[in-house]
């Protein structure tokens, strides 16, 4: 089997299972498979494909027709630019949550000039904190996460980009091991129903790790105990901005208000239109 016909093979495999971008994952796997770059891939379609290469496509493209997410086949996944380690212990990062990082920088470059301190909450691979503290060599970040496993993955990254010695990892529930006075809290914590489990993707339903996808009640009760302990703190942050299932801006901005009745709360949208969480100035 040539290069071209494994990609083809793959192609047509994704496309019978209805995985959305079957050629684009096509592509990444037979150039995971085959220890390759997309360009010295697309320089070898007429060579054949190794029998160690076409043993590991046929393993990878099982376990991507089961539905696995593609980023935990390969272990990696790209986010603000940069190269992050993923496995089951952490959520795959969403491009919808770069806009969580853009306003981050926003307010961290604005009043503070960059030489700020800023908390993760519900940190997971760290792609926020690892971000955000490769963007703002003058802040000091706090990654915090009740797991302990996400937390070995997001220290990992940290280390990849370099950035190890200004992210501090904590392990807890929510701002419980915060002991440091921050200027700005960012958090996409758990914000899905257990009732709306079904609806999701079979991707994230059968893989990614449910303590980070699920909260009690509406969804909303995770947010709403950040935000209580956000109001508990002796020394409160000035800003706060929350990721959040579409639908949820308005039931939360009424839980923010509750807690902070002069905050300034706005509701923001991703880069795709969609309403995506709160900037909430306290």
């Amino acid at each position: 089997m040539k290069t071209a016909e494994a990609l083809r093979a793959a192609r047509t495999a994704l496309e019978e299972a209805g995985i959305q971008e079957a050629r684009l994952e096509a592509e990444v796997l037979v150039m995971h498979a085959a220890e390759r770059t997309r360009e010295s891939l697309y320089a070898s379609l007429g060579e054949p494909v190794t029998i160690t290469a076409r043993e590991r496509l046929g393993g990878y493209l099982e376990r991507r027709l089961q539905r696995e997410p593609l980023a935990y086949i390969t272990g990696r996944r790209e986010f603000f630019g940069l190269d992050f380690t993923v496995d089951h212990r952490v959520l795959v990062p969403r491009q919808e949550t770069e806009t969580l990082v853009e306003l981050a920088l926003d307010i961290a470059r604005g009043p503070y000039r960059g030489s700020c301190a800023i908390a993760d909450v519900g940190t997971g691979s760290g792609a926020i904190a690892v971000s955000l503290a490769a963007n703002l060599p003058k802040a000091a970040l706090y990654a915090i996460d009740i797991s302990k496993d996400a937390l070995e993955v997001a220290a990992a990254n940290a280390r990849r980009h370099g950035v190890e010695g200004r992210v501090h990892f904590l392990h807890g529930d929510l701002l419980t091991p915060l002991v440091t006075p921050v200027d700005i809290i960012v958090a996409n914590l758990p914000y899905i129903a257990h009732g709306e489990a079904g609806s999701l993707q079979p991707e994230v339903r059968l893989f990614e790790p449910p303590q980070a996808l699920f909260a009690e009640g509406d969804g909303l009760e995770t947010v709403a105990r950040l935000l209580s302990q956000t109001f508990a703190l002796a020394q409160r942050p000035r800003w706060l901005v929350l990721e959040l299932g579409e639908g949820q801006a308005e039931r939360a901005a009424a839980i923010a208000k509750g807690y902070f009745p002069t905050a300034t709360v706005t509701a923001y949208r991703d880069l795709g239109g969609m309403e995506r969480g709160l900037i909430i100035g306290l």
